[in-house]
């Protein structure tokens, strides 16, 4: 089918959904939005909210009494009809019924919930039948939807360019430390070992005078 476009200009209602479906998990509350156009007061006005049961089957047939996800009559929910599976499930936003908001939130949706579904104003002031209806698409998947039984391997991100060099650097940098503490150390070890190699020569050439200046006294004294 086709949704005709009535401009505000012409002074006609008409009931707009989005296009693209609803994706939602079992367990999920969700809100199958749907609005009037331009903005108008619906609260006095019937709204029923049915359903065709499948994503690939459009809603054919007309006149036909249905069950109803959710009936509005009245100014009150209406459980007459109402399909047993959503009851005590969908609510319409009251608050926003003044401002022409049509849209349905449904609790706790299951796969069975899946379907198009139908917004039905049948008195709304529309110059065509498919003003006063409006189709969203549902679709609830499972949590595993989509997963394959085979592992994904693990992916590690490798670490920037630009940290690589500075690790690198910082490597380099510690080994030219360690290379010059080492030598230092080495350096300084020598010299400390050739102070005392010069003290202890110093000692023994102390020792060795001291010896021939009292071998010569003595030899002195005997002489006298």
């Amino acid at each position: 089918w086709k949704h005709f476009d009535l401009t505000e200009s012409e002074g006609q209602y008409r009931v707009s959904s989005s296009s693209q479906p609803i994706t939602a998990s079992p367990g999920d509350d969700v809100i199958l939005r749907c609005h009037v156009k331009p903005e108008y007061n619906v609260r006095a006005l019937t709204i029923e909210w049915s359903r065709s049961g499948t994503l690939d089957r459009p809603w054919e047939v007309e006149g036909e009494e249905e069950d109803y996800v959710h009936l509005y009559r009245n100014q009150k929910d209406n459980e007459d009809g109402k399909i047993r599976a959503y009851i005590n499930r969908t609510d319409l936003l009251k608050d926003s019924l003044r401002h022409g908001n049509v849209s349905l939130k449904i609790k706790n949706v299951t796969v069975d919930d899946q379907g198009t579904y139908r917004c039905f104003i049948p008195k709304l002031s529309s110059r065509v039948w498919r003003g006063r209806e409006a189709f969203v698409t549902l679709k609830v998947l499972e949590p595993n939807f989509g997963r394959t039984t085979e592992s994904s391997p693990v992916l590690t991100t490798p670490e920037p360019i630009d940290q690589i060099n500075v690790q690198s650097d910082r490597h380099r940098h510690f080994l030219w430390i360690s290379v010059v503490t080492v030598c230092f150390i080495a350096i300084l070890g020598g010299v400390v070992l050739t102070l005392l190699k010069l003290k202890c020569g110093e000692q023994n050439v102390k020792q060795t005078e001291k010896k021939s200046v009292d071998a010569l006294l003595q030899r002195k004294a005997l002489s006298v």
